[in-house]
């Protein structure tokens, strides 16, 4: 079985309608979806906005359901120039930009007493999805970041971008990677843009989340069916 995880209705929703329903599980207050997406058993849930309900959310489902793998769809924030509204990034690297305990001699983002503070997806699942090709927009493969902030300024997203050397920023990614790398589950992160590095992203992104949303789903859809033929 596969996880699939999205932060907001927006996200989850239009995944579930793709799906062959079989039932649903309330565990606290989160639900979660049973089914199968093209043919691959997956569980499907929204975590809610922010690190600790994506962790809470991806950490039940790995234990309750025993998933082999958690895939993370939703939107993102661009922080690089070339990013238009709808592309999607593939998150080879992922890590937590407002973890900062410099005081004690680490780099911003670096967790302290961890083994790493930078979690990857898997190279398979990657790789799935990165063959896949958008009719209007673009695929890219690189660093996301992720903090329990909406940053919605280009000043913000420019001293992001360089500080990290990150292509988007979202408030969940990070923390849904450092579950898997901590239980032993393989990840895949798909953000698309919802906006781009300008003061006006608060505006795109109420206008483009829906368009984003739907490039994710497309790029889920095609790594379950490819996944139904393999046993990850």
């Amino acid at each position: 079985m596969v996880g699939i995880i999205g932060a907001m209705s927006e996200e989850v929703n239009i995944i579930k309608d793709e799906m062959q329903f079989s039932y649903e599980e309330i565990i606290g207050k989160f639900t979660f979806y049973i089914g199968s997406l093209r043919n691959r058993k997956i569980v499907l849930a929204e975590s809610g906005i922010g690190k600790v309900n994506a962790a809470m959310l991806a950490t039940i489902m790995i234990v309750k359901f025993n998933v082999k793998a958690v895939c993370f769809s939703g939107v993102a924030g661009a922080l690089d120039s070339k990013l238009k509204v709808g592309d999607v990034v593939i998150g080879e690297k992922m890590l937590q930009h407002d973890m900062d305990v410099r005081e004690f001699g680490l780099k911003k983002g670096e967790i302290p007493r961890m083994d790493t503070s930078v979690f990857l997806s898997n190279d398979r699942l990657m790789e799935i999805v990165k063959e896949y090709k958008l009719s209007n927009n673009k695929i890219y493969s690189g660093t996301i970041i992720s903090g329990d902030q909406f940053i919605s300024l280009k000043q913000a997203k420019q001293e992001l971008a360089a500080e990290f050397n990150a292509m988007c920023v979202d408030m969940e990614s990070a923390a849904v990677a450092q579950v898997c790398h901590r239980l032993d589950k393989k990840c895949l992160v798909i953000r698309s843009i919802s906006d781009s590095v300008t003061d006006d992203s608060t505006m795109e992104y109420s206008q483009f989340t829906e368009l984003a949303a739907n490039n994710s789903k497309e790029l889920v859809c095609h790594l379950a069916e490819v996944l139904s033929q393999e046993q990850i």
